[in-house]
């Protein structure tokens, strides 16, 4: 892979530049339904199905590939930094799904390390962390018509709409977040961006769903997603980025 420049500050603005231009026209969904817009071409609120267009988060066998970033350079050369979902473990009564990370950089092998466990519940996605029993919440796809006030490590912010962006091939949903200041919305600051069955791309995955621009607290650098992917199936890639709303 040749080595490409990542702004970590960027990629959200980079979203809500793609999400403003894009012309979304009426398109069908699984049940050949029509998605409905406004006069201007917008998106009108609807109450979207889950059961038939919700992609999950949590499914065995799922892979995010990432790549951990120079703090100093903002470079990456290489997938090095990868998760996966596999097996199933019982913490509390509740099952969760076991996922691994393979990363030699952090670990010193290219061993596979328990990382942590997370089950999915109401479209709601929560995680333990290795060498704990407490549960935190991660992700919160639920309602998707509506901007939901979320908080997670004392963080406060809003969780916009979800929006589908017809020219990524997987078409899932993708959720804009953005600080919140007495209980309003803050614009100003964009906290990344979470995609449906895919989690933060702009950050860890699995380190809180939020992207901090800052080393992740466990690697002690920043790593950025490059792909995620179930056996053939491909639900993101860094690509999408540049090639959304060409269309």
């Amino acid at each position: 892979m040749k080595k490409k420049q990542v702004l970590m500050m960027s990629v959200h603005v980079t979203i809500v530049t793609l999400l403003s231009a894009i012309v979304f026209t009426s398109c069908s969904n699984e049940d050949n339904s029509v998605i409905p817009v406004s006069p201007d071409d917008t998106p009108v609120a609807q109450e979207w199905n889950h059961d038939h267009e919700y992609v999950p988060f949590v499914e065995e066998g799922k892979v995010w590939n990432c790549c951990s970033v120079s703090p100093e350079t903002d470079i990456y050369e290489t997938i090095d930094c990868i998760f996966t979902m596999s097996g199933d473990t019982l913490i509390g009564e509740k099952n969760y799904k076991k996922v691994f990370c393979q990363h030699e950089k952090y670990y010193g092998d290219n061993e596979q390390h328990y990382y942590c466990a997370v089950r999915e519940e109401a479209y709601r996605v929560f995680v333990v962390e290795a060498e704990t029993s407490v549960e935190n919440p991660l992700y919160d796809f639920s309602q998707p018509q509506e901007t939901l006030l979320l908080s997670y490590n004392d963080y406060e912010f809003a969780r916009m709409s979800g929006t589908r962006l017809l020219d990524w091939p997987s078409k899932q949903l993708i959720f804009m977040l953005y600080g919140t200041s007495g209980g309003e919305i803050d614009y100003y600051y964009g906290y990344g961006d979470w995609v449906e069955g895919v989690g933060l791309f702009s950050g860890n995955p699995f380190a809180g769903g939020l992207n901090s621009n800052k080393p992740d607290s466990l690697f002690g650098y920043p790593i950025v997603l490059i792909s995620c992917m179930k056996d053939e199936k491909c639900y993101y890639m860094m690509d999408w980025l540049a090639q959304a709303g060409t269309r």
